[in-house]
């Protein structure tokens, strides 16, 4: 799967910028969500809300991905990569279904992909970000 990342922010195994709502639709699938993850909220006001900020083009928080693969720089725009590889969510699962959903190709999500992390300290990782938000015990566990 390739998919053009824009705006570009680089750090040590990090990048930060956004990914069109086009490329996600296009080659979205169930694959992108680990194990670790917790059940897929379906028809709450969370996802209303957050189909919402789609249709209407409101800022939302970056989505936090894991990257293995090739990252090449785009020919046409020094700014932005071509990520040619594995994604998988590490947070923002709900957001990234909600987009699906809508079917919005025209919305720039912003997102920070960490690259070439180990199982271990995505699940680490994953915890820290949802840290302000109570995981079930169920939920935890699967984590």
């Amino acid at each position: 799967m390739k998919i053009e990342f824009k705006g570009v922010v680089t750090k040590e195994n990090e990048l930060s910028g956004a990914i069109s709502s086009s490329e996600i639709i296009l080659n979205f699938s169930d694959a992108w969500i680990p194990k670790y993850q917790r059940q897929r909220l379906k028809n709450s006001s969370k996802i209303s809300a957050l189909k919402d900020v789609f249709l209407n083009n409101k800022s939302i928080n970056a989505v936090q991905f894991q990257f293995k693969g090739k990252i090449t720089k785009s020919k046409a725009d020094p700014t932005n990569m071509i990520l040619d590889g594995d994604l998988e969510v590490m947070d923002g699962q709900q957001r990234i279904y909600a987009l699906y959903e809508t079917g919005v190709e025209t919305y720039m999500l912003p997102v920070q992909i960490y690259i070439n992390r180990e199982v271990e300290e995505e699940v680490e990782m994953f915890h820290r970000f949802n840290s302000g938000t109570a995981l079930n015990l169920a939920d935890y566990m699967l984590s």
